[in-house]
């Protein structure tokens, strides 16, 4: 139940920043985005069922720029859940400057396998807009921020943090495909080298047709000192296709 409450999350809000760029001048912004959800199912010797889906929307201004972000990934073997997350983040840049910029950034996350109730992330910090074009985008954030963690085993936790961010796409051979890589790495100012947490996303996206695009995808998240009983790498391989704007 919650997956399908989550994927129709992800499906209003494509709709709702679909119709909003259809009105060029909605806002005053150039709006874009995309909807992504890929699945596998697998029976035989063993079962194996996999879902996972994305979405994204953004808006540029003249001097600001905003933008909502969510995932989830699900993955089943045997009757035994293998994989289950899910997060949502959003982020606010204003540029002062025609290359620097000023971020605030929010996120939560949620990952049933790492015994992770809710990851709540804030932080805020100075960008460089090293490339922006319909060809190549790439950006770099650094700051401080805030976590706090809840875990199920009734564990939890909060600190303030050191922020990097880095965001990346571009597009090859006169748009035949597109590479995309962003991560993220936060770090407890107490503890810099023994609690860091890195989440990445790495792939390969192909236009087919009238805004329909297939991604290959890598998702590579480490907790560096993650909750009891569990491991520090999560790795999740998805094929998907969506639809574009």
């Amino acid at each position: 139940m919650k997956i399908k409450l989550f994927v129709l999350a992800l499906v209003l809000m494509s709709a709702n920043f679909t119709t909003s760029a259809q009105a060029q001048d909605w806002l005053g912004a150039k709006w874009s985005g995309n909807a992504n959800l890929g699945a596998t199912i697998k029976s035989g010797n063993s079962d194996n069922s996999a879902l996972n889906g994305d979405a994204s929307a953004g808006a540029r201004w003249e001097d600001q720029r905003a933008g909502i972000k969510a995932d989830f990934n699900q993955e089943e073997s045997n009757d035994t859940d293998t994989v289950d997350n899910k997060s949502i983040s959003g982020t606010y840049d204003y540029f002062f400057a025609p290359k620097w910029f000023w971020n605030v950034s929010g996120g939560l996350e949620n990952d049933e396998i790492a015994l992770l109730d809710l990851r709540s992330i804030a932080s805020t910090g100075l960008g460089y807009q090293m490339f922006e074009s319909d060809n190549l985008n790439l950006k770099f954030v650094a700051g401080p921020g805030y976590i706090d963690e809840d875990y199920s085993t009734g564990a939890g936790e909060s600190s303030a943090t050191a922020h990097w961010a880095l965001d990346y796409d571009q597009k090859f051979m006169e748009d035949l495909f597109r590479v995309f890589h962003n991560h993220t790495l936060l770090s407890p100012f107490e503890d810099m080298s023994g609690a860091y947490i890195f989440n990445s996303k790495t792939g390969v996206r192909l236009p087919i047709r009238a805004g329909i695009i297939a991604t290959a995808e890598l998702d590579f998240d480490h907790d560096h000192d993650p909750a009891a009983g569990t491991k520090s790498t999560d790795r999740v391989y998805a094929l998907k296709l969506g639809y574009e704007w």
